[in-house]
């Protein structure tokens, strides 16, 4: 398998799926309703030409369509009034009746005939309104009438099609979808998810996040024991969209080889991911900033293809920049260039989720923002340039140390590592730093949004990375990709209804928990997905406290290298990858290991190689935090035995399997 790859301007071709480099404004442009999420059955969507500002909708709708029965009250004067909504889906769909009494169960309204439908939105109190049982009584549009035809039908006739029928209905599913009762989508949470690149725990990553430790940790949960199932950067995002291991999703890399975002994943994993239950369950869903790295690759779709399951889309095209990228804005190119005030991703990306928030405050949404911090090139903002200017990577624990009984590509790192590569490592940590500044500000912005909106109560805030970083540990220079805690921990804050504040939770979670966690959030039952997560929503509020939670978990990687040569080092031919022009590479092709991590009494890690020498790392977390010791040859045989079982048993799992 071959694929371009980018260091210092150069290219060549990788192997084994390889990855295509590493993974590595406040604009005031508006939503606008995507194309696709708008497609009804027999419905043909024409789109304004003016700039994208949730504007009219023109729509042509065929007969038949059916209503979905959403809410019902009384009306004084008018018996009970029922509001129905167009569901989308590719065949009408009966109305459901929800509320208990009336004998409504099974009431159609048929929308008939063809008519030419234009509105303006309008507030919810306007939106349509059935008389039921028979009653006289107007439908809430001038100028439509309503017909009861048997006491569990009703007809709107094609001369009481309003004028602004189709797109009312079109709000009234995300207005309106709620009301089916106690259990309804009225009742379910909001849920932002904020995602950042390569953001580390275990160096200090949190450092900059004043606001975020205070507006989500102090107000909420902390978990210490946050894990990455894979150290890079789109098989653990492809993991966190779908709630699978990466040998159950099969994205191995960055590549499109690697099934990153190729029409293999759109076809296979898209319709598994979480937005697409929650879109199902009313949820207005919102995603904006890099996606996978290769999303809007002119081989996958390009910025056409709006992943499934997200209403309002802002994708970034490829991997993570702050200035001069590409934005697909439902399914349209944006551009932009280099100038602070419009172009800065990570305000841009704040300012399009504030206009979003305003637009459906009165909505069930799920909102998941992915700014590039801490990813390179480290570009902050202007005015955080010269934040932590005396900051060092911390000199503690593995840094600048050698791995001598380790996996011979961590054996092959200098130690010492030279001034200059420690020099540079220093400014990568600090740049870091400053990009994640405005992250902190993003959640700010956000927090302070959800509390004007009043939200703040209804509203499930999480705040987490792909994966972890290091920057010196083992003499590795900057990167991501190894098995130890400083590339897998990440942290994971989280806030909401019935969260207790200040609150540090202990349980290994995963990133792969997080999709179940957020169809809990919205009242659907992740178990019986295919997800290989588990929700840790009873965690959060204490409604079941778990007597027994997960202690084992599996991590993986998939190593890559050049088939010819790094050209960073070409002297070290094929093999290797992610090398610096001091030939200390990052990646090689049998880089590719599994593990087994163990947070119980006995704190361990278990991992094996899959290369000729079948090399394996045991590390006893509790004696030895920072993974100095390879204990695989001293330790109890018996206790290899039983960890090479485990690795078996959940390299093997899938769904239920990988729950226990």
């Amino acid at each position: 398998m071959r694929c371009k790859a980018r260091r210092g301007g150069e290219e060549g071709s990788l192997s084994r799926g390889s990855i295509c480099s590493s993974c590595g404004p406040k604009g005031a442009a508006s939503l606008a309703p995507p194309t696709q999420a708008n497609k009804l059955p027999g419905a043909a969507l024409e789109r304004h030409a003016s700039p994208p500002r949730f504007q009219a909708c023109e729509a042509k709708v065929k007969a038949p369509h059916f209503l979905r029965l959403q809410q019902r009250r009384a009306e004084p004067g008018c018996g009970e009034l029922f509001f129905f909504f167009l569901r989308e889906g590719p065949r009408p769909v009966s109305l459901e009746a929800c509320g208990g009494g009336g004998g409504v169960g099974g009431a159609k309204l048929r929308v008939g005939g063809w008519s030419h439908l234009t509105t303006e939105p309008k507030r919810a109190g306007n939106f349509l309104k059935v008389a039921w049982l028979g009653q006289r009584c107007k439908v809430a549009f001038p100028g439509a009438r309503m017909r009861a035809r048997s006491p569990g039908r009703a007809l709107v006739g094609r001369e009481g099609l309003p004028g602004g029928f189709l797109p009312g209905l079109l709000l009234l599913l995300l207005l309106l979808s709620a009301g089916r009762g106690e259990s309804g989508a009225a009742k379910r949470a909001n849920i932002v998810l904020i995602l950042t690149d390569d953001q580390d725990l275990v160096l200090g990553g949190m450092t900059p996040m004043k606001k975020t430790q205070m507006l989500i940790g102090q107000f909420g949960a902390t978990f210490a024991n946050a894990f990455s199932v894979t150290p890079l950067c789109c098989p653990s995002r492809s993991s966190i969209l779908t709630g699978l291991y990466p040998h159950n999703h099969l994205v191995s890399n960055n590549s499109l080889e690697g099934n990153c975002s190729n029409s293999a994943w759109q076809k296979f994993q898209e319709p598994l991911t979480f937005p697409v239950y929650l879109q199902k369950q009313g949820y207005q869903t919102f995603y904006a900033g890099k996606y996978l790295n290769q999303y809007g690759h002119p081989n996958a779709g390009g910025v056409q293809h709006i992943p499934m399951g997200w209403t309002y889309w802002l994708g970034l095209v490829g991997n993570s920049r702050y200035y001069n990228y590409t934005l697909s804005m439902n399914g349209h190119e944006e551009k932009h260039g280099d100038r602070y005030e419009e172009d800065y991703l990570t305000d841009l990306l704040t300012n399009r989720s504030l206009d979003f928030l305003r637009k459906f405050s009165h909505l069930p949404f799920l909102m998941v923002l992915a700014p590039p911090a801490a990813h390179s090139p480290w570009t902050a903002a202007p005015h955080y340039k010269s934040a932590y200017g005396t900051v060092q990577a911390p000199r503690d624990g593995s840094f600048n140390v050698h791995g001598k009984d380790k996996h011979w590509l961590i054996r092959q790192a200098k130690t010492p590592m030279s001034n200059s590569s420690i020099e540079f490592l220093d400014h990568v940590y600090r740049a870091r730093w400053q990009t994640l500044l405005s992250v902190d500000d993003m959640v700010q912005k956000v927090m302070d949004q959800l509390k004007s909106l009043k939200l703040l109560d209804s509203t499930y805030v999480f705040y987490t990375s792909d994966h972890g970083y290091h920057t010196g540990q083992f003499s590795l220079p900057i990167d991501k990709r190894q098995l130890y805690e400083f590339d897998i921990r990440v942290p994971l804050l989280v806030r909401g209804p019935g969260v207790k504040g200040n609150q540090t939770y202990l349980e290994p979670i995963l990133n792969i928990d997080l999709g179940p966690t957020f169809l809990d959030i919205a009242g659907i039952n992740a178990s019986q997905t295919s997800m290989d997560g588990v929700s840790f929503l009873s965690l959060l509020v204490n409604k079941t406290q778990r007597s027994r939670w997960r202690s084992d978990f599996l991590v993986q990687y998939n190593g890559e290298g050049y088939i010819t040569k790094d050209p960073e080092c070409p002297v070290l031919g094929p093999g290797v990858s992610q090398c610096f022009p001091d030939c200390v590479c990052e990646d090689a092709y049998n880089n590719t290991y599994a593990c087994v991590r163990t947070l119980s009494a006995a704190n361990m890690q278990y991992c094996e190689f899959a290369d000729k020498e079948n090399f394996v790392e045991v590390y006893n977390l509790t004696a030895d935090p920072h993974q100095l010791s390879n204990v695989a040859k001293t330790v109890d045989p018996s206790l290899l035995v039983q960890m090479n079982q485990k690795l078996i048993q959940l390299q093997a799992c899938s769904g239920v399997s990988c729950r226990s």
